[in-house]
């Protein structure tokens, strides 16, 4: 028995989730992941994903340690992944090309084409794979778009033959280094040290996940994707949102503006001379932001005498004058930053997740905006329905798919002798595993 603890850190709130794995089930092809607490704390030290105030974090981190011990009974944390919000994390585009002459191109090319140009040892070119040490600001790889003989642009190239040449489009997750180290210090000091791998072997390490990942783990659990028109998923979250592209199943590409539900709760408490938690108040208490209603909102305004009066607003006013004029900059925004790299009108759909995916409305006033279907995250695990877990969900999601690959390559170990350098051996190793089954 193991405790994994999942950590999602956001700029607001930290959302974290304690499962407790079960190897032996995990082995027999059984649920292996027992939910122990799930919960959601306010981010302490961490800004956009920086570190800005380490001693407050450490603290922070120390005492959801000490909570998670004492309320749930949890005595051992044996692992703990981490996926921090933020523009920290973020993605770039890579390509190499290769000249061929006549090269078909299998899977076993394509893995040791791109392996030996990125140095990064053997991948699965279907999935995301970390990256080894000497990389260590980059976590993980995918490729996204085939380049064959300068015209073909493909996303499956099996089967396919360059005459001339084969380039390849790569998809980089990258973390800073220097928050990265910030980030898993406290952990370090409790002993735990930083790993890129996922392992049932796993004791005592710390590892990130990247919410591009995530997403597409969480998306990719309740519906077949690859066969779908592209689509998005868009988090509207505290102070940034981010839009990522999913083409085929997978991740594209992803952009993000530093405009989030913050600035919409500024500009409230700035008109009306509030502070923030009074301007969360009144946008809870406004309702469906699409409605136009002769109504009123009544708010605490701050006043430096000691006198405390109730005032009120019109919810239309407060709607045409601060509410939408900041949402529509947020949409200018996402499209202006998404026209470079992706024409966002052949999108089918956009699903909204995060935070501020709670505002009653907010899905037809985007649509509105983009001219795009929205629509909300459904997720099929009750536990991860709130809009601000579902990086969290997808994060499980990922730990699950490693581990059962990790069990499918342990299975059958006499399958690794592709290595040998004789064919004669190969084949007498090949015969020995086979003849157990057969004779």
């Amino acid at each position: 028995m193991k405790n994994i603890l999942f950590l999602d850190i956001g700029s607001r709130n930290t959302k974290y989730a304690v499962f407790r794995f079960n190897e032996q089930n995990a082995k027999n092809c059984e649920d292996f992941l027992e939910p122990i607490v799930i919960g959601i704390e306010d981010t302490q030290g961490v800004n956009l994903g920086r570190v800005v105030d380490y001693y407050e974090y450490e603290n922070f981190i120390n005492n959801l340690f000490k909570k998670l011990k004492s309320e749930v009974n949890v005595q051992t944390i044996d692992n703990v992944l981490l996926s921090v919000g933020g523009y920290n994390l973020y993605t770039t585009i890579s390509s190499f090309k290769e000249e061929v002459s006549n090269q078909e191109i299998t899977t076993e090319f394509i893995q040791n084409w791109i392996s030996g140009k990125a140095k990064i040892g053997k991948i699965d070119t279907q999935k995301f794979v970390a990256l080894p040490e000497e990389y260590e600001n980059i976590i993980s790889i995918l490729p996204r778009m085939y380049i064959i003989d300068s015209i073909d642009r493909t996303y499956n190239p099996f089967g396919l033959t360059a005459k001339n040449s084969i380039e390849v489009e790569l998809l980089i997750c990258s973390v800073g280094t220097d928050y990265k180290k910030t980030i898993i210090k406290p952990f370090e000091k409790m002993s735990y040290e930083f790993s890129d791998n996922i392992s049932l072997n796993q004791k005592n390490t710390i590892s990130f996940l990247p919410n591009i990942v995530n997403y597409s783990k969480a998306l990719g659990s309740y519906r077949v994707l690859k066969d779908y028109p592209p689509f998005a998923v868009m988090d509207f979250g505290y102070s940034t949102t981010e839009l990522i592209i999913i083409l085929e199943g997978t991740p594209y590409t992803r952009v993000y503006i530093k405009r989030g539900l913050k600035n919409l709760l500024k500009d409230i408490s700035f008109s009306l001379g509030t502070d923030m938690a009074e301007s969360e108040r009144i946008l809870q208490g406004i309702g469906d932001i699409t409605q136009q209603e002769e109504e009123y909102v009544s708010y605490t305004p701050i006043f430096t005498s000691k006198t405390v009066t109730k005032e009120k607003v019109s919810k239309n006013v407060l709607l045409e004058t601060v509410i939408h004029p900041r949402i529509e900059e947020i949409a200018k925004l996402i499209k202006t930053a998404m026209k470079n790299v992706f024409d966002i009108n052949i999108l089918s759909n956009v699903i909204l997740t995060g935070g501020g995916a709670k505002l009653k409305g907010i899905a037809k006033l985007f649509a509105n905006l983009f001219e795009i279907k929205f629509s909300f995250f459904e997720c099929p695990d009750e536990k991860f329905t709130d809009y601000q877990l579902i990086n969290l969900y997808g994060m499980k999601e990922h730990f699950s798919f490693k581990i059962k690959e990790e069990i499918k390559r342990s299975k059958y170990p006499a399958l690794k002798i592709v290595n040998a350098t004789s064919s004669r051996s190969v084949i007498e190793k090949v015969w020995q595993f086979f003849k157990n089954y057969f004779f």
